[in-house]
């Protein structure tokens, strides 16, 4: 076996699927079972559950310690999308609970998989999705897909949402969640459409594809690394983000200093320093290319009220660039 090296930070990953049923619960446990095989002290989460043991069922597979109640914070007995079944029981998702419940399992283990509720855009209240969820938790997503006909486009949506939401997409895993047998629909089967669909999506969606987890018999421990170890890339899961690659950086840097004017900086200076390349925002903060956070201190008003990356602004500047760009 392949044994990667150790990361220094503590990092979270939050699952979610291009629709319900696609085999998030699996491929948490998949990949939780791959992680701890490598030595690596592993937490899940499950922040919304509606119905059914999904939580229960990971603590026991992997072995955890964690209290129930912290791997999943909100739960509702109705099998019903979120939004739905707390307001049947005339409940709210209680988004403090959840944050403060992520912050204690993080601080206990190397990597917290995090499996989200449905899809990116399953409502958890009617003014919250799992994709804000994703946003203020501040981890990076990864998809998992079927394999069969139809997936390209459920991906790709997903994909670009997530990117319209401002969520770095860490990579894609598809499952072969249904058995090859006689009378399940040809739609769901791996085919042509399972050979080729996850080249097309790594191509079209530019995003690292992990590998597929096959049809499982048994969800064994020492099946699943037999099964999946060869499957699953672990390494592009386990690998730091790099934003711009190192050339593209170079790039900038070169056009920058020679066309652009500073008025309010020193030109000499500026042209011998090796400049801040800001990446993103979130909050009162601007972070470069190397993860490094600044407080940004020179914004516009509506971001020294709200701060950067506020969903409904963005929403609307969405709209309006939609319309009219200038």
């Amino acid at each position: 076996n392949t044994k990667y090296e150790r990361r220094d930070t503590m990092q979270g990953i939050f699952i979610t699927g291009t629709d319900t049923g696609v085999g998030k619960t699996v491929a948490t446990l998949v990949l939780g079972t791959l992680l701890q095989d490598q030595g690596y002290n592993v937490g899940v989460m499950k922040p919304v559950q509606c119905g059914g043991d999904d939580a229960a069922f990971l603590k026991k597979s992997l072995r955890l310690s964690d209290q129930l109640v912290e791997i999943n914070p909100c739960f509702a007995r109705g099998p019903l999308s979120p939004h739905l079944a707390f307001q049947r029981e005339k409940r709210k998702i209680d988004l403090k609970k959840i944050f403060a419940a992520y912050g204690r399992l993080k601080q206990k283990h190397d990597i917290l998989l995090v499996e989200g509720a449905g899809g990116l855009m399953v409502p958890l209240r009617d003014d919250y999705f799992v994709a804000d969820l994703v946003r203020d938790l501040d981890l990076e997503l990864l998809i998992v897909a079927r394999l069969g006909l139809g997936t390209i486009n459920h991906t790709l949506l997903t994909i670009g949402q997530a990117r319209a939401q401002g969520i770095e997409v860490r990579g894609v895993i598809f499952s072969e969640i249904f058995k090859r047998k006689h009378g399940t629909p040809r739609a769901t089967l791996p085919g042509l459409p399972g050979k080729t669909n996850p080249d097309v999506i790594r191509r079209l969606g530019n995003v690292p594809v992990l590998g597929t987890i096959p049809h499982l018999k048994s969800l064994r421990r020492q099946d699943i690394v037999r099964r999946c170890a060869a499957a699953v890339s672990l390494k592009r899961l386990l690998e730091e983000s790099t934003g711009l690659p190192a050339s593209r950086q170079k790039q900038l840097v070169a056009w920058d200093k020679k066309y652009v004017w500073h008025p309010f900086t020193q030109m000499k200076d500026w042209l011998t320093d090796e400049p801040l390349i800001i990446d993103r925002a979130k909050g009162s903060y601007l972070i470069d290319t190397k993860g490094n956070r600044y407080l940004d201190g020179v914004s516009s008003l509506w971001v020294n009220v709200h701060g950067h990356g506020h969903r409904t602004v963005n929403a609307r500047v969405r709209e309006q660039l939609n319309k009219l760009e200038h």
